[in-house]
């Protein structure tokens, strides 16, 4: 499950390139193109787009699987993916950290921190995170 996770978290970044990402070609990327693949297989992803980067320059990407398993469409470094409700774990995450930074009250009401929002004096930053 924890691949998983780390496997969608790449889709959702590379989801928000705004261009496509074009790699170089690097004698090391054949033994990491094989590794990726055959971590995506044992955990049973239908598909992902991994890309590596040196130095702020993208040196590896590619597609494996499928993008749409209906379709059987394949994977590419240009797949835009859907990221579904993964936003809402590193939301959860980053909440904790201010706890734990304590800069912030889980049992303050959201108009505390976000005093636009709707209800937001009827519900707090804990109820939020359930």
């Amino acid at each position: 499950m924890r691949f998983f996770r780390t496997a969608s978290f790449f889709a959702a970044v590379l989801a928000l390139c705004v261009q496509p990402c074009r790699a170089q070609t690097a004698p090391w990327t054949v033994p990491a193109d094989a590794t990726v693949a055959s971590l995506l297989q044992q955990a049973h992803v239908a598909g992902a787009t991994v890309a590596i980067a040196r130095d702020n320059k993208v040196v590896f990407v590619r597609g494996y699987g499928f993008r749409d398993m209906t379709t059987r469409a394949a994977a590419s470094p240009d797949t835009r993916y859907e990221t579904g409700s993964i936003t809402r774990e590193f939301t959860n995450a980053a909440i904790l950290q201010l706890y734990e930074a304590r800069r912030i009250d889980l049992d303050a009401p959201l108009a505390r921190y976000v005093p636009a929002a709707p209800h937001a004096q009827q519900i707090t930053i804990r109820e939020l995170l359930d």
